[in-house]
């Protein structure tokens, strides 16, 4: 019996959600169901979950989804300390009990999680069509370049010829210690980032705020990285005319207009 035919019954429907959260390569599938099941040739983990609903008003901040389910879940201890780099996305299918079919009810993202009690957690989810209701950025005009660093559509700087191999030494607060990057010039990695591959986040990035020698100052926490730890870092860009220049030699693709006048066309004197 087809779907359809058992959602709109009146009394043949057995109704369980399946809940998939992907991040990477990694997949957790959970089942509101008492019991656990095999749909789809994957076996869905029974748990305590459930959600709010879709909603449809039309403002995104209105339409985000809230998911209860317990703490100990691999998704919510992925945000324990600092949050993946790589986007943990959401399935949520409906599914009847005993039928053969599964039929995808939602997809979203997890962009926050919280835990309002002890065991309890609460993840908010945006669904995929709300990122075409924002408002795109809009390129305006200064002197320093607004592309991000390596953006293979706008900067365009070759990420592969400026990494740079090294391996983690000491790990104390925030401040890194690694091998490889002994005679780097101070602060050539600042405004950069590292990367490495995490065997269960994939590929995990972390950006550099200062560097003193062989020593990187990191935005928010070093977690997860540790002795022996072979990451590539690449270094940074302060969005000057000279650094695109002499660093990178990727002048023709510089964003910003260093010679811009400091006198504005709209300040309410004439021009000529």
């Amino acid at each position: 019996m087809s779907f359809n035919t058992i959602e709109s019954s009146n009394d043949q429907g057995r109704p369980i959600f399946l809940y998939a959260f992907i991040l990477g390569s990694a997949t957790w599938r959970y089942t509101s169901s008492d019991e656990d099941v095999d749909v789809n040739g994957y076996k869905w983990t029974a748990l305590p979950i459930s959600d709010d609903g879709v909603k449809l008003t039309g403002e995104a901040q209105t339409d985000v989804m809230q998911i209860t389910a317990p703490a100990r879940i691999a998704p919510v201890q992925m945000f324990i300390s600092t949050p993946p780099s790589q986007p943990i996305m959401v399935n949520i299918f409906h599914y009847h009990e005993g039928d053969s079919e599964a039929v995808l009810g939602y997809m979203g993202e997890v962009i926050q999680v919280g835990q309002p009690e002890p065991g309890k957690a609460t993840l908010t989810c945006d669904a995929i069509g709300a990122s075409m209701q924002r408002d795109g950025l809009r390129l305006g005009w200064q002197r320093t370049c607004p592309y991000a660093l390596y953006d293979a559509l706008t900067c365009q700087a070759d990420k592969t010829t400026h990494g740079i191999e090294c391996t983690v030494f000491d790990v104390t607060g925030n401040n890194v210690t690694m091998q490889g990057i002994d005679d780097l010039a101070d602060d050539v990695l600042a405004g950069g980032f590292m990367e490495w591959t995490h065997p269960v986040r994939g590929l995990e990035y972390r950006g550099i705020e200062t560097q003193k020698g062989s020593v990187l100052g990191m935005f928010g926490l070093a977690d997860d990285l540790y002795y022996g730890l072979k990451v590539t870092a690449y270094p940074g860009c302060d969005r000057r005319w000279g650094t695109c220049q002499t660093k990178f030699n990727n002048l023709p693709n510089y964003g910003g207009v260093p010679d811009m006048p400091g006198k504005s066309p709209f300040d309410g004197n004439p021009v000529f």
